[in-house]
């Protein structure tokens, strides 16, 4: 086994890590501290520690801490550039209690890999061609206080389904299964997995409303539903887990076009969730 480590000043001893091939050297890409609450962006800069800021910054952070991140997977289409500075970690004690502000150093593998531009004072990642690699969140304090989160980057093509443009990875298929009148079914597929992404359009009589759309769910009240844009489209989003089933659902409008997008069987990792809502986040109106 490979061992390949390089060392900071003071409190950041040592950033390696292992694998049976080979070891994976992270360089720093920026220091700062987790989210204030969960689901915020955290306060990124390239560097922001010293020396001798050690002791004032590390000083409330002692104790067993776990960090970890919301978004555990990153899914990009070439040419696109994600910054570092939406990242959103987590950090919380044993006892359970969410510690706000923990001083982090986010690292990237520190290798030509073909697929993405690291922009160190830009504190970004540009898409190239496709691949994958992790990100690295660590401790400022203490470095066995570590998580990894997936970035990848998939190449795609473009279709459109009635007016509506998507981005579809290359290892999907897209099959038409009927059309009813006005509505328009069909089908994503991922030829490697045979996972199936239901989506149902339909063109309703008058502009589609927040309030109507939220009750086309049917879901109770007491149920938390976000209104959040998705490509041109806005609307909910739901997933669950009933009778050993996993399910995610969209309800989405532009306009009088609704679209209704659905999943259900076995629960998903979180590289292919985050293709799936990268695919639901592609939406366009066709401008032709």
């Amino acid at each position: 086994m490979i061992k390949l480590c390089f060392y900071l000043v003071l409190y950041l001893a040592s950033a390696c890590s292992y694998s049976q091939s080979v070891s994976v050297y992270y360089g720093t890409a920026g220091e700062g501290y987790s989210s204030p609450t969960t689901g915020e962006n955290i306060d990124l800069s390239y560097r922001k520690f010293s020396a001798p800021m050690a002791t004032e910054v590390c000083g409330p952070f002692t104790g067993d801490l776990m960090l970890s991140s919301p978004q555990p997977a990153i899914v990009l289409f070439p040419g696109e550039a994600f910054s570092l500075t939406e990242l959103k970690v987590d950090a919380i004690r044993g006892s359970g209690e969410y510690v706000q502000n923990l001083p982090i150093v986010i690292g990237v593998p520190e290798i030509e890999n073909g697929f993405l531009n690291h922009r160190p004072y830009e504190l970004s990642l540009e898409a190239v061609g496709p691949g994958s690699m992790s990100i690295e969140i660590m401790g400022y304090c203490n470095p066995n206080h570590r998580e990894y989160l997936t970035l990848t980057v998939v190449n795609t093509t473009n279709e459109t389904i009635n007016g509506t443009v998507l981005s579809i990875p290359e290892d999907w298929a897209l099959n038409s299964e009927q059309q009813t009148g006005s509505d328009n079914v069909i089908t994503l597929i991922n030829n490697e997995t045979n996972f199936e992404l239901k989506v149902k359009q339909m063109n309703m009589p008058g502009t589609i409303t927040a309030e109507k759309l939220r009750a086309l769910t049917n879901i109770s009240d007491s149920v938390v539903l976000n209104h959040e844009d998705w490509g041109d489209y806005s609307g909910f989003h739901h997933e669950y887990f009933e009778n050993n089933r996993f399910y995610m659902h969209w309800w989405l409008a532009l306009e009088n076009n609704l679209l209704l997008v659905s999943y259900a069987g076995a629960e998903i990792n979180n590289i292919e969730k985050a293709i799936v809502k990268k695919i639901i986040s592609s939406l366009k109106k066709d401008s032709r």
